[in-house]
C-alpha cells in the first residue's frame, strides 16, 4: 500500500478553506473505494492573521474518519510549505491551493497518470475560473468577468503545457526542495522536472479569480519578477523550450462568436493588460524583489 500526502496550504484562506475541503473530501473518499493506497491530508497554516486556523482545527475535530495533521509556520510562503510536506514521509506528495473546487474524480485521475509511466514525475489538472460571487459591486464584477475571460470562454487556441500548481501530485523522491525566495513556484517546478510534467485530461478544478485592479496588478508584479528570478537560474536551453509551450494565442473564430458585451469585457481585458505591463516593468525598475502576496 502506497501512502499519499496531500497538502493544503493556507495563507489568509478562512472564506474559501472549508469549501475547498468539502471538494477534496469528496476526491479522496472517491479514491479511497477505487484504490488501496492511503490517503492523508495535511493543512499547512503559513502566516494567516485571519481566523484560517480555528476553521481548520473545526474541520478536523468533525472529520475523524480521514487522517488530518496540521502543521504550522509563522511565515507566508508557499514554498516553504511545500517544502514542509516533502519533508513526510510517503510515496506522492500532493497539494491543492486553499481556493479551488476539485472535481471528484481529479485526485484518483492524478494517481492513474502519475502511475502509468515511469518517466512521469508530477502532474496537475487544468483549471478554470469559479463564477464571479454573489453580492459583488458592478464595478468588481466587471474586473472580475473581463480578467477570466480567456478561461472561462476557453480562449485560449491551445491550453500550452504551464504546469499549474493548484492542484498538483509528485511522485516524493522527485519533488525538489524549492528556494524560499522563488515567486513562482510553478515555474520553478516546470523549468526543474521539465519533461516529465504532465497535465491530466480527464479532470478539472475551478478556482477563485482577482476582483479588484490592485490585487491583479501585485500579481502581476509577482510573476513578472518571479520570470525574471528564475531566468538567472536556469540555463536558457530550458527556459526556451518550456516557455514555448505556453499558450498565448486566441482563437478569435471563439471570440467573435460570443456576443458583443462579451467582446467588449474581452477589449476591457485587453486595456487593462497592457497598462498592467507597462506599470508592472517601470515598478521594477526600483524594486525588483517583490514579496509573495496573496491575490485571490
Amino acid at each position: 500500500m502506497k501512502k499519499i500526502i496531500i497538502g493544503i496550504p493556507i495563507y489568509n484562506g478562512a472564506l474559501t478553506i472549508e469549501k475547498t475541503f468539502a471538494s477534496l473530501r469528496k476526491a479522496i473518499l472517491y479514491c479511497n473505494k477505487r484504490c488501496p493506497h492511503q490517503l492523508e491530508v495535511v493543512f499547512v497554516l503559513n502566516g494567516c492573521t485571519d481566523e484560517s486556523e480555528s476553521i481548520v482545527r473545526d474541520i478536523t475535530q468533525f472529520n475523524t474518519d480521514l487522517t488530518i495533521r496540521l502543521h504550522s509556520i509563522d511565515k507566508a510562503s508557499k514554498p516553504l510549505a511545500i517544502n514542509i510536506l516533502r519533508a513526510y514521509k510517503a510515496d506522492y506528495i500532493g497539494y491543492v491551493d486553499d481556493d479551488v473546487i476539485l472535481d471528484e474524480e481529479a485526485i484518483m485521475d492524478e494517481i492513474r497518470l502519475l502511475e502509468s509511466n515511469e518517466d512521469i514525475w508530477g502532474v496537475y489538472v487544468d483549471s478554470f475560473p469559479l463564477p464571479c460571487r454573489e453580492g459583488i459591486g458592478w464595478f468588481s464584477k466587471i474586473i472580475y468577468n473581463a480578467m477570466t475571460m480567456r478561461t472561462r470562454f476557453n480562449l485560449l487556441a491551445d491550453r500550452g503545457v504551464l504546469l499549474i500548481g493548484r492542484c498538483v501530485l509528485f511522485k516524493q523522491e522527485k519533488l525538489p526542495l524549492i528556494p524560499e525566495d522563488t515567486l513562482n513556484e510553478d515555474q520553478y517546478l516546470d523549468y526543474l522536472l521539465y519533461p516529465h510534467i504532465k497535465k491530466v485530461n480527464d479532470s478539472f478544478i475551478f478556482y477563485e479569480g482577482i476582483y479588484s485592479l490592485r490585487k491583479n496588478f501585485q500579481r502581476d508584479i509577482r510573476i513578472t519578477a518571479g520570470r525574471k528570478q528564475l531566468k538567472k537560474r536556469f540555463p536558457n536551453s530550458i527556459t526556451d523550450i518550456v516557455d514555448s509551450g505556453i499558450s498565448r494565442k486566441i482563437n478569435y473564430n471563439k471570440l467573435f462568436s460570443l456576443s458583443i458585451g462579451q467582446i467588449v469585457l474581452y477589449i476591457i481585458y485587453r486595456i487593462i493588460y497592457k497598462i498592467s505591463k507597462v506599470m508592472v516593468n517601470v515598478c521594477l525598475l526600483f524594486n525588483n524583489e517583490p514579496q509573495w502576496k496573496r491575490t485571490s
